[in-house]
């Protein structure tokens, strides 16, 4: 982390800076990240996702296999497209299998890499170790990261995150006069990256922004900066077009008759100032905040005074940034930074149920802490001022530890997590249905049933509810009530997989084979990778009085 050569511009700055920051500090900065997370290394595998992506997942669950490879790159689960990450993860099931301690401890390992590059980064772009451990230490230590490492299904963030930082390293080399292998490390990293989380697809822009307004390299003229970044825009097109299909593909994007535009533009902009306030203040953080407008769309004023109030303080900061740019460029640097990493998912273009997500301001974030650092210390600052940023921003962190390491321990295991959940927010339907999933397998109908019913009054129609109600009927030989639900789902919902496997289950239970026979296929149709419904499928054809429907069954 120190073999950076010093530029000539701040060669005495380094000098005096004091020797242990550009080693030790870093040193001991991961050491508190180990004890910040050490709470992860015993948590269990959480039911939110990691099904989905590793215990449940047939193709994730075989370890790493040349078949593996192949669905990887090929295959849109889950409404995303990252072959890198399912890559990783099948990695670790080859190493560790499906004990949870060795993949929560890769994915804190991630995360200590990251700091480590972060420290590395900023400590190009801003020519000071002490300002570089400041913005490392929020960055490392800051509660909001949580998420995005003590959460398996959340790889993607922490591993895309070193190829962001290692892409930043080598743009910032490069355009502080470094080598051509520097631009190509920038490249070759940011392309990578994008097979991990398409949210990098912003950094070609990032790194405009940092060319003009801190990197000096203004008057190479537009032309020039923007022909060398046509390989990054590139890649960056590419992987946004594969994003595109495989959200459409899963069905994760909302249509605008689900969220007007002025309801979307409006969430962006209570979002941009949440993510703020939750920078300043980490508190009630949660799995999953509920939409409002999802919940109570009569209640969500698009124009209400938290709207109006909310874009006035974007756009004062905004002024504040234009104004100071000469004197203090870092503050709309940063600032940009922010704006830009997070637009993809601040609610322009909705993905899910939520209205905002830690995870989101994984590196996001990072704008605000250079901002900070960088704004109140400028370049040319007096040594004993930087000293002072980094001390703050070291204190804030050291404040930011236990208050981070409890919010690892609410990742511990599902009942936790969204305990949790329904105490630090409201009409959290989520919550309920996972409490109630978890009763169900757990086998206290009556506990799960009634987290279902509260599910449904915030959100009447949540397919995953109206489902797992009308399976919790079905065992108690309810068929009329199980089928309103099952058929509730299939008509609003035609491609939600589980209701269709579940109203199967009725058909046959009722003595209509043909009827059952035709929800396995639709159900297979819809998630052919899913073992279980293969063998639904597989087993009501095998006992077929049609010789052609046996001889189909035993293919399967």
């Amino acid at each position: 982390m120190t073999t950076e050569e010093p530029h000539p511009d701040d060669g005495a700055a380094r000098a005096a800076a004091p020797r242990w920051v550009g080693v030790l500090g870093p040193l001991a900065l991961l050491v508190a990240t180990l004890v910040a997370y050490a709470p992860a290394f015993g948590a269990e595998f959480v039911d939110y996702d990691d099904g989905a992506y590793v215990t449940q997942n047939p193709d994730v669950a075989g370890g790493l296999t040349l078949d593996g490879l192949r669905w990887a790159f090929t295959v849109a689960h889950s409404g995303n497209w990252h072959p890198l990450t399912w890559l990783s993860h099948m990695l670790d099931v080859s190493l560790f299998g499906l004990e949870p301690a060795g993949h929560h401890a890769m994915a804190v390992g991630l995360h200590l890499v990251n700091v480590a590059l972060c420290f590395a980064a900023f400590r190009v772009l801003l020519r000071s170790d002490l300002k570089a451990l400041g913005v490392a230490a929020l960055f490392a230590l800051h509660p909001l990261r949580v998420e995005s490492v003590a959460w398996v299904s959340e790889r993607k963030d922490v591993l895309s995150g070193v190829f962001f930082f290692l892409s930043l390293w080598g743009w910032a080399r490069y355009a502080r006069g470094g080598a051509r292998r520097d631009y190509l490390l920038s490249l070759l990293a940011l392309s990578v990256g994008l097979l991990a989380k398409q949210m990098l697809v912003t950094l070609p822009c990032l790194f405009l922004v940092l060319d003009v307004l801190v990197l000096d390299r203004g008057a190479l003229g537009w032309r020039r900066l923007l022909t060398e970044k046509l390989p990054f825009f590139g890649a960056s097109v590419a992987a946004g077009l594969a994003t595109l299909w495989a959200q459409e593909a899963g069905g994760a994007i909302s249509s605008l008759e689900t969220l007007p535009p002025e309801v979307r533009f409006a969430t962006a902009a209570v979002a941009y100032a949440a993510y703020l306030g939750k920078l300043l203040w980490p508190a009630d953080l949660a799995a999953f905040y509920p939409h409002p407008y999802l919940v109570a769309p009569d209640a969500f004023a698009p124009f209400s005074p938290r709207v109006l109030g909310a874009v006035l303080l974007l756009a004062g900061i905004t002024v504040l940034g234009l104004r100071l740019r000469r004197t203090r460029p870092w503050i709309l640097a940063g600032w940009l930074w922010y704006l830009g990493t997070a637009v993809l998912v601040i609610g322009i273009v909705q993905v899910g149920g939520q209205w905002m997500a830690d995870r989101y301001a994984y590196l996001p974030h990072l704008g605000l802490y250079a901002a900070l650092v960088g704004g109140i210390a400028p370049r040319g600052t007096a040594l004993r001022v930087e000293r002072a940023v980094c001390g703050v921003a070291l204190g804030l962190a050291l404040v930011f530890l236990p208050v981070t390491r409890a919010q690892a321990a609410v990742w511990r295991d599902t009942r936790t997590l969204f305990e949790h959940a329904l105490e630090v927010t409201e009409d959290n339907y989520v919550a309920h249905v996972n409490l109630g999933f978890l009763a169900h397998n757990q086998g206290a109908l009556e506990e799960a049933e009634g987290h279902y019913r509260a599910a449904l009054r915030i959100r009447p129609d949540m397919p995953d509810a109206h489902a797992n109600l009308g399976a919790i009927h079905l065992v108690r030989g309810q068929n009329a009530t199980a089928r309103d639900h099952f058929e509730h789902v299939t008509r609003t919902r035609p491609g939600f997989q589980k209701a269709w496997m579940l109203l199967g289950q009725l058909e046959e239970a009722e003595g209509r084979p043909a009827e059952a026979l035709r929800c396995y296929r639709r159900g297979v149709e819809l998630e052919p990778e899913s073992t279980e419904s293969l063998l639904e499928l597989a087993r009501l054809l095998t006992e077929s009085e049609d010789e052609a429907q046996r001889e189909e069954g035993y293919r399967l």
